[in-house]
């Protein structure tokens, strides 16, 4: 089981590409953390920065508790006005 970080991590440093670069999916592996992914043995659904989630009884609204400390890599909180800005994003491009 991975469990989620308890504390906030030091921000800065360097980022070292091992790989030679140029390749965004390469990259999506050290930067992207899903609100919730598959398990590794693909059995339930275990939590990425949400700490924890119900579903309605009509499965038709879910709602995701985040992580507390969270922050974007320059020291800003990331919060759920994150998701929603990128979710309308996501929409207003889909026309």
């Amino acid at each position: 089981m991975i469990q989620p970080a308890e504390e906030v991590s030091v921000y800065g440093g360097q980022f070292i590409d091992s790989w030679g670069g140029g390749n965004i999916a390469d990259i999506r592996q050290f930067g992207y953390e899903p609100v919730v992914r598959w398990s590794v043995d693909g059995s339930d659904v275990v939590p990425g920065i949400a700490k924890s989630w119900e579903i309605s009884e009509d499965a038709r609204t879910y709602t995701f508790h985040l992580r507390e400390g969270m922050k974007w890599s320059d020291g800003h909180p990331f919060s759920a006005d994150d998701i929603l800005f990128y979710a309308a994003s996501w929409k207003r491009s889909e026309g």
